[in-house]
């Protein structure tokens, strides 16, 4: 109604596209997924979730904490049936997620930014986490998830957390350019799932803001990123595209 004059109707159909689209709906369905056949349209669901969302009026970054904790309870869900299929874990372990995933700022599938922190540096732990990182990995890429072109990805980066600490350690300590590209990825890295405690990562995170190299490091990083304009500052275009992310949105991160 509008001015107490009735102007439309709500109809049951109304409400069941409405609901068709709904983030409640489709973690529902995630925490039900019984097999990898079942992602093949996650992708194009979670576009029309969040594009129901935004017509809603829901400003962007809630919607991409919504999206956020769509994947994550996805991510959850094929650690789960890995665990199914592998058997219990042998020790402790932390499924981190690293970049836009890690600060919550996807709203469409991306490519994938992971690793995984284990606690018992033993052969029998690498063995069993580098089959759960892989199952879990190859779920991903059938519900759309890219893999990532710098190869940073649990399959890649599946280490004892001891040994990442020192991995860390050695960024903050030693600021090459590849250790500020790394650093650049693990900075903003989340734990999703997983009993493991990543207090130490994140104490090295922290300490790093008292190292004036390592903070020299990434403003030249940041710095060595240019925005595309041309002359008297026009947007520069290739093939009348623009691509935000690599051309702004990387910068400001």
């Amino acid at each position: 109604t509008r001015d107490g004059q009735v102007i439309g109707v709500i109809t049951h159909m109304d409400m069941l596209r409405h609901q068709a689209h709904s983030p409640m709906l489709l973690l529902s369905r995630i925490r039900s997924l019984d097999g990898l056949p079942a992602l093949d349209s996650y992708a194009d669901e979670i576009a029309e979730t969040a594009q129901a969302l935004l017509t809603d009026g829901l400003q962007p970054a809630r919607i991409a904490r919504v999206v956020a904790t769509l994947n994550d309870a996805l991510s959850g869900r094929l650690l789960q049936l890995a665990q199914d299929q592998l058997g219990p874990p042998p020790c402790p372990f932390a499924w981190l997620a690293l970049g836009s995933e890690g600060r919550r700022e996807q709203i469409l599938p991306s490519d994938q930014d992971s690793a995984l922190a284990f606690r018992d540096d033993t052969p029998e732990a690498a063995a069993y986490f580098g089959a759960l990182a892989t199952i879990v990995v190859d779920g991903l890429l059938q519900a759309g998830f890219a893999p990532c072109d710098g190869g940073y990805m649990a399959v890649n980066w599946c280490r004892p957390l001891a040994e990442m600490a020192r991995t860390f350690r050695t960024w903050v300590e030693e600021p090459g350019p590849q250790a500020m590209v790394e650093a650049s990825v693990f900075l903003d890295f989340r734990r999703v799932h997983g009993d493991l405690s990543v207090d130490p990562l994140q104490q090295i995170l922290l300490d790093a803001r008292h190292r004036p190299l390592f903070l020299a490091g990434l403003a030249r990083s940041a710095g060595s990123f240019e925005p595309p304009l041309g002359l008297l500052g026009r947007v520069r275009t290739q093939d009348g595209l623009l691509d935000l992310k690599h051309s702004a949105l990387v910068a400001i991160v």
